[in-house]
């Protein structure tokens, strides 16, 4: 996330509103978002641009820790 002294300065608002609209000025019709459940400032800010959440994922691992 944004560091905690740039919260709040709509920069995450600007560059989703962006991203979006060059997508719709280039022909796109869908967009989708993967956020954690637990990303709430994300979640509120990407809710607060009318996006809706359409289903949830689950990560599964065998044998241990994921790796990354």
């Amino acid at each position: 996330g944004w560091p905690p002294e740039h919260r709040g300065e709509g920069l995450g608002t600007a560059l989703v509103s962006l991203l979006a609209d060059r997508a719709r000025t280039r022909g796109g019709r869908y967009a989708y978002l993967q956020v954690l459940a637990d990303n709430v400032a994300a979640r509120r800010l990407y809710e607060r641009l009318g996006w809706q959440v359409h289903h949830g994922y689950t990560y599964l691992t065998l044998g241990g820790p994921p790796h990354g």
